[in-house]
């Protein structure tokens, strides 16, 4: 946690993808995580950053899974209980979910996200930036 912006921005610019054997990412794991984590700011925000959806056919267009190394695990019991409590812990901690575009491949999965987190919250909403690509210009 950081309300350093600067150091946000560097520590951004570090960060590179690696690892896996498909597209999808395990986006489920990482709002669980984050959802459990000593949350002791008066406001809280978690910017999601992700090239890819979930692994789950719920996250995205049938379309495709066409090709090969889409979704190892297209059927992963995760896409439903797991991500709806995730979701649901982060609105009763209060936090502030705001869903970074980088590809357009994630739309299906932050409209699910943003069904469950919208009907769980009281007084806000999910976000959705479009970053282009450019995490640079978003916190600029």
């Amino acid at each position: 946690f950081s309300s350093d912006v600067n150091s946000f921005v560097s520590f951004l610019d570090k960060v590179a993808c690696k690892g896996g054997g498909d597209a999808c990412e395990d986006v489920i794991g990482g709002l669980e995580q984050a959802a459990k984590l000593n949350w002791s700011a008066k406001i809280r925000c978690l910017f999601l950053v992700t090239h890819s959806p979930p692994h789950g056919r719920r996250f995205y267009e049938p379309s495709r899974l066409t090709g090969s190394g889409w979704d190892e695990l297209p059927d992963t019991p995760n896409q439903f209980d797991k991500a709806d409590d995730s979701l649901r812990a982060l609105v009763a901690a209060d936090i502030q979910l705001v869903c970074c575009v980088v590809e357009e491949c994630t739309e299906r999965a932050y409209s699910v996200f943003e069904q469950v987190y919208n009907r769980n919250a009281r007084s806000m909403n999910m976000m959705r930036v479009n970053l282009d690509g450019n995490a640079q210009q978003f916190c600029k």
